[in-house]
């Protein structure tokens, strides 16, 4: 792949290759941009179980539930309840909802296994935290009028596959400045810069689609293995 690279960056030149980086960087800040100037929302959930004593208790479909939903406005601008067509959080047997993050004006509307979230606006990063207890599985249903159905995040598996990636672009950048810096600095330069460069990008693909971790990690994440509390109430 360097090598390759290497032969790229002779053949053009390396004034045309610095254009040439310079304006797909421009183009992804641009499109960041443009994409996140629409009315946004993303959501996501954690589910524990409070009486589980063993791992094959979560599959008890007769143990009460609780279930954390973080809805994060990860756009640019302020949501009103104008540009919110829908958004609502149905359970096949809901019991209780709290409030565990607010903002002014909220309300949560309870009818029957229906819940119907209200408030008046929501800024641009700015959140709120649902706690629902419930028995089977819950639907968060949004509708922002712009750009339809808002995003239902999993930021746990973003966080694996991103380390599977990032553990493997760091064994290629050793192995590489290993093995090419006695032979090419400048090969093990443009490496480190690749190598960087993809991980650069996949920071943007989290903030474009992705709650912050630091949020997911406040809100969603559990005190120990089994599950049985929240790390934040």
């Amino acid at each position: 792949m360097l090598e390759f690279i290497n032969k790229l960056i002779n053949f053009i030149g390396i004034g045309n290759a610095i254009s040439i980086i310079t304006f797909l960087v421009g183009l992804f800040i641009s499109y960041y941009l443009y994409f996140k100037s629409f009315y946004r929302m993303v959501y996501s959930t954690h589910t524990i179980c409070k009486t589980r004593t063993s791992f094959s208790d979560r599959f008890d479909s007769e143990r009460e539930l609780n279930t954390r939903i973080l809805i994060y406005n990860n756009g640019r601008k302020t949501l009103s309840e104008n540009q919110i067509n829908k958004l609502e959080i149905t359970s096949s047997d809901l019991k209780e909802i709290f409030i565990i993050k607010g903002i002014d004006e909220l309300n949560t509307n309870i009818d029957r296994n229906v819940v119907k979230i209200n408030f008046k606006n929501l800024d641009s990063s700015e959140f709120i935290v649902l706690e629902m207890i419930h028995k089977g599985t819950i639907n968060v249903k949004g509708r922002i009028d712009e750009t339809g159905k808002i995003l239902h995040t999993e930021p746990r598996n973003w966080v694996i596959s991103n380390a599977i990636i990032i553990i493997i672009l760091i064994a290629s950048l050793f192995y590489n400045m290993f093995t090419l810096l006695e032979k090419d600095l400048w090969l093990c330069s443009v490496n480190f810069i690749f190598i960087t460069g993809i991980f650069f990008i996949l920071r943007f693909i989290h903030s474009l689609l992705f709650i912050p971790d630091g949020l997911s990690a406040k809100y969603l994440d559990t005190k120990d293995k089994l599950e049985n509390e929240f790390q934040n109430h």
